[in-house]
């Protein structure tokens, strides 16, 4: 994603820093209007000011300026830059260090909250209200550090991302030198007060669990604290606290502005007088005591409610005030002078507070209020939570998702003044949340209703810190009925203001086509006047280009076509129709729909990709065949106009944005660089760690609720002497490389240690080894999955960690040839940048020649190595596979030796006898000619054709071994023609199956390999997906059975395997070639060989440019000039 876009999109997911993040955009048209302007040295900072207020239109005609122009103008006003730069620089670091003040703040407050629950014995169940309101404390805390973490990452990008713009267009050097000494420097990017931090509240959760745990292994360890602090009060260290709190006049008084000033926080005067001090001991023990009563009325209340008997439950209810909360108050109140009214009032009143977000149903709650309305106070809220929630009554009404508490509000309305009223209705909590956000989230109509009624609310429109108005909480909750009322009855804004002034936030109707939410978008077209191809979100994607994208309705696209969408536009991220979006991500009756409403199939992006290419490289064979059918030419390509038109090449071409820019590279060698052969294992054990793109290889226990912290990084550390620890940063992207790669001397001995680690902080979160034996090493083709458990610094089980992975182990039947005697193959490759603008094309050449006859061959049970027409022997209507048979059950069924077969001179006559014939690979090399180039293609099972066609049962040779005996029988058959004086023959090897491919390149350095991709082809005029050899005619339910959703169909994922393992080349069938040409260009790319394949003979297939060679009829032909 282009930063600009990036930048804007996290803007508004963060809006807390909005507004005080680097102008990137405006720096940007700065370096293009100094381009083109004369600033004086005396007049700089006014001279800025007003170039940032320049028009676009007064440097229309920059393309036609000369590059040498553009930037010797930039240097001659390069002082006028760097000052906008710094004063930016300014702005952020001076706003960062405000932020990070108020974390350790708030740090300081969570803190002794900790200290405060802790010694009352409050934190020992994860059932009470206190343990889930500190919870919740420290959640929005790791939000608030998460949120400065993003903060500082984008700002520090943007920097880098600036500079390097400015040289670019100035062909200056200036970037590193500034960043370092000038940026680098500022306390924002050095200070490690966030990794400070992200250790503390770790350490925090950690103890917070510990106290739990404890409580748990002895059950009575609630008890006993709570009857501990009954019976004996630490008055010393109570008199200690309160001393602490007095000197930290400072930190309260920081306190009150994050209160915002709701309720002035009580800060105990300097000088207190003895008896004062012993008051405010007999009031703190008050305080113990009532929470840990309040602590169980709650429960009592709750339990109450499950009785079933309605009469008895109703008079429990109703006389619970004078049973419990009356008789404890006075007898806890008994040395206290202050009134008992105010003493029944707040602890009814906080009760009631936690019962509202509760499971006590609306008839029991209403029930009790109706029995003590008079003890409660309504405009009630927390003191002790003012910092991390800020809710109050209405809040808790509106946010309880199991009851609707329409009373409680109705109650609110009638009995409190109008001025409470509305300070209530307008207050936001920390998450900047009205009870309007609440209640159109939960989907509340009747809540809804009586808030708009009130005419008592400042705005509908209050944007939470997430930039959602309560309409779109409830488009994305599909609350429609409440959409319909903001819209008519409040009066909500059905698209947002576009002045430059006003907070960015989602368009309502965007947030309607991401949630395929049809009836909100239709209220919003209908009451408002939107324009449907002029509104897109913050990285420039259209309403019907999101909708395509999720997958959305019929009736949705068909309405904002309707309504003005065009099927056709191109959007400004990539540059692509809806319908390459639908494509891209596989939904068919998405494509067709548009299709239906005249999108153009035959339109491309500036890559020249269009639909076409995209469900090839995706695999979407079903998308791919609707798209064929609707052209009725594949063959006519329609180029999209740049938006920004072309410049000749002697002028640089200003668009906005830089990254376009291609980076400084040297001219292509003269000579090209030959590569001999590849690298491979010798001796060593190869073992691949895979770790998915997505996070969800990591899986933390969430029950507890404590490691709510997000890992941000994961450290492999092998205990091989010759490796190095691996960091990778997580969440990993999906074009970023996530496999690991070990080559070690003794498997046996082999272990990786991972550890998970925050984004920031050096405080370990989870720890696990993985060790041999919990790999499965009876794999048949030696990869798989594995999970283990992760542990905590105190080998406490909190999860696990999956992984997939791959071994590979060194042909330890016999050596590889010695390329110092046998000639190895090669390949050639240089960068040809003439081919295409757009990327560093590879032109790959080799030594491979002329023709090779392939051979198909499969092993037999008890590891016979043969040469076969087809994987399966059909045998009286049975299909029996090779791999179930020993060689005497196949000669039993084929009626001959296997091992007798005549001489053969040229590849002809032997093409044509091992169509209908089985004989063993070791006679075949022996009796035919060498001057007979073969491809010796390895048939081995994938693990889909395992897992979707019904072996045998019985116990079949695993892959590593297959192929040892493949490559013994073939080193053999090399050194007994050099022996024997003959010439050498020419040998190569490919498969249908990658892991194949990537075992024999592993284990040998002198023969090429080649990946076949056999699962997708042409039949009856459609393309069909198919298993890797072609097993779909054999196999039950085919199209039910299929696994859609792993990738095994995609081109990409091919071609990334085949470069990944240092592969020769990969074989294409002619036809996706013909509709798809820009595969080529990739592939090549890619420095791989490119291959045509044409099995069914059903169209002529000729080398060209972009084709290194042909396979037809089993013979592999090489391009002369490959």
């Amino acid at each position: 994603m282009k930063f600009g876009k990036h930048l804007e999109a996290r803007q508004i997911e963060i809006p807390e820093h909005n507004g005080y993040f680097i102008d990137y955009k405006s720096l940007k048209k700065l370096i293009k209007q100094l381009a083109f302007t004369s600033v004086k040295p005396t007049d700089e900072s006014n001279a800025v000011d007003e170039l940032a207020d320049t028009e676009d239109n007064n440097i229309d005609g920059m393309n036609s300026f000369d590059e040498s122009i553009i930037y010797k103008r930039l240097q001659e006003n390069q002082s006028s830059f760097f000052f906008k730069l710094e004063r930016e620089l300014e702005k952020v670091n001076s706003y960062y260090l405000e932020k990070e003040l108020n974390l350790h703040i708030k740090y300081d407050i969570l803190q002794k909250k900790f200290d405060k629950y802790k010694n009352r014995g409050k934190l020992t169940s994860k059932d009470t209200t206190s343990y889930k309101i500190f919870l919740g404390g420290i959640k929005k805390f790791q939000k608030d550090l998460d949120n400065l973490e993003q903060y500082v990452k984008l700002n520090r990008t943007g920097f880098l991302k600036v500079l390097k713009k400015w040289d670019k267009r100035s062909h200056s050097q200036q970037k590193e030198f500034y960043f370092a000494t000038v940026i680098s420097v500022q306390p924002i990017f050095t200070k490690n007060d966030i990794s400070v931090l992200n250790d503390s509240i770790l350490t925090l959760l950690i103890t917070l669990d510990e106290i739990c745990s404890q409580s748990y292994a002895n059950p009575n360890g609630s008890n006993m604290t709570r009857n501990s602090i009954r019976g004996s009060v630490d008055h010393e260290g109570i008199a200690s606290l309160m001393r602490d709190t007095k000197k930290n006049d400072t930190v309260n008084t920081v306190h009150d502005e994050l209160t915002d000033r709701h309720s002035p926080i009580n800060v105990v005067n300097n000088q207190i007088t003895d008896d004062t001090n012993n008051l405010q001991l007999a009031n703190f023990d008050y305080e113990m005591e009532i929470e840990s009563e309040i602590e169980d009325w709650y429960k009592e209340l709750i339990y109450i409610d499950k009785i079933k008997d309605e009469t008895r439950k109703k008079n429990m209810l109703t006389s619970f005030f004078d049973n419990k909360i009356k008789y404890n108050v006075e007898q806890l109140n008994k040395n206290n002078e202050v009134d008992l009214n105010i003493k029944f009032r707040d602890s009814t009143s906080k009760l009631f507070s936690l019962l509202i977000d509760s499971e006590l149903s609306d008839d029991a709650l209403q029930t009790f209020y109706e029995s003590v309305k008079l003890h409660i106070d309504l405009a009630y809220f927390d003191e002790s939570d003012v910092v991390f929630s800020r809710r109050n009554i209405l809040h808790e009404s509106a946010r309880c998702m199991a009851h609707s508490r329409h009373f409680i509000l109705q109650e609110a309305f009638k009995r409190l003044p109008t001025e409470v009223f509305r300070k209530l209705l307008n207050a936001k909590d920390s998450h900047l949340r009205i009870p309007l956000h609440y209640a159109s989230e939960f989907g509340k109509l009747e809540f809804v209703k009586l808030i708009i009624a009130s005419q008592l609310l400042n705005s509908v429109d209050d944007l939470d810190n997430n930039s959602h108005t309560p309409m779109s909480l409830a488009i994305i909750n599909n609350h429609n009925d409440i959409v319909k009322t903001l819209l008519l009855e409040g009066n909500a804004k059905p698209s947002p203001e576009s002045d430059e002034s006003s907070n960015p936030q989602f368009a309502p109707l965007i947030i309607a086509c991401e949630s395929n939410n049809y009836d909100a978008a239709k209220l919003l077209l209908q009451i408002g006047s939107i324009e449907v191809n002029k509104t897109t979100d913050y990285i420039g994607l259209g309403c019907l280009h999101i909708v395509a994208k999720r997958g959305g309705s019929k009736e949705l696209i068909k309405l904002l076509i309707s309504n003005g969408a065009d099927a056709n536009g191109i959007d400004e991220f990539n540059k692509w129709t809806p319908l390459i979006y639908a494509v891209q991500e596989g939904h068919s009756h998405v494509v067709t729909e548009l299709l239906d409403n005249g999108a153009d199939a035959e339109i491309t992006d500036e890559n020249d990709r269009g639909p076409l290419f995209y469900a090839i490289w995706e695999g979407h064979i079903n998308v791919l065949n609707l798209i064929l059918k609707k052209l009725n030419s594949s063959d006519i390509r329609k180029r999209v106009p740049s938006t920004n038109g072309t410049v000749a090449s002697n002028t640089i071409k200003l668009d906005d944005d830089f990254d376009e820019i291609p980076d400084f590279a040297l001219p292509p060698p003269i000579i090209p660089l030959r590569k001999y052969g590849h690298n491979f294992l010798e001796k060593k054990t190869f073992v691949k760690i895979i770790l998915k793109s997505n996070q969800d290889f990591i899986k933390f226990n969430q029950d507890d609720g404590v490691l709510s912290l997000q890992p941000g990084r994961i450290t492999l550390t092998s205990n091989s002497p010759e490796s190095f620890p691996r960091n990778i940063i997580l969440p990993i992207k999906e074009e970023e490389d996530s496999e690991i790669i070990f080559q070690v001397d003794s498997f046996e001995k082999f272990n990786v240690d991972f550890e998970i680690y925050p984004s920031y902080g050096t405080r370990l979160l989870a720890k696990t080894t993985v060790i041999p034996n919990m790999l499965n090493l009876q794999s048949l083709d030696g990869t798989g999955t594995a999970s283990m458990p992760l542990f905590d610094y105190k080998l406490k089980y909190i999860g696990t960690l999956t992984v997939d992975y791959q071994i590979i182990f060194p042909c330890n039947i016999v050596k590889p040839l010695d390329i110092s005697k046998y000639e190895t193959y090669w390949k050639s490759t240089t960068s040809d940048n003439t081919i295409n603008n757009s990327i560093h094309e590879f032109v790959t050449s080799s030594s491979l020649k002329g023709s090779y006859l392939s051979v198909k061959v499969s092993s037999l049970r008890d590891g016979t190595v043969v040469v076969t027409p087809s994987v399966y022997l059909l045998v009286g209507g049975v299909n029996i596979f090779m791999l179930d048979l020993d060689k005497e059950q196949l000669e039993r069924i084929i009626g001959y030796d296997i091992e007798k077969i005549p001489e053969f001179n040229n590849s002809n006559d032997l093409k044509h006898y091992l169509k209908d014939k089985v004989v063993t690979l070791e006679k075949l090399l022996a009796t035919s000619s060498s001057s007979i180039q073969l491809d010796i293609q390895v048939a081995y099972p994938t693990e889909q054709e395992f897992g979707k066609v019904l072996l045998s049962g019985t116990k079949v040779v695993d892959l590593n071994s297959y192929i040892d005996t493949v490559l013994l029988t073939t080193f053999e058959h090399i050194r007994d023609l050099r022996h024997s004086g003959k010439s050498l023959r020419s040998i190569m090897f490919s498969s249908c199956n990658i892991q194949a491919c990537s075992i024999i390149n592993w284990k040998q350095p002198n023969f090429a390999v080649i990946f076949i991709i056999n699962s997708l082809y042409k039949l009856n005029n459609e393309f069909i997906m198919d298993t890797a050899h072609r097993l779909r005619t054999i196999m039950p339910k085919f199209d039910t059975v299929l696994d859609k959703d792993d990738g095994y169909y995609c081109i990409h994922e091919k071609i990334k395997l085949s470069a990944n393992n240092n592969l020769l080349g990969i074989v294409i069938p002619n036809e996706i070639l013909q509709i798809s040409p820009q595969l080529a260009e990739i592939i090549r790319a890619n420095g791989l060989l490119l291959i045509s394949s044409n099995v069914d003979h059903s169209e002529s297939v000729s080398i060209d440019d972009n084709i290194n060679g042909v396979l037809v009829d089993s013979e592999l032909e090489f391009s002369r000039i490959n």
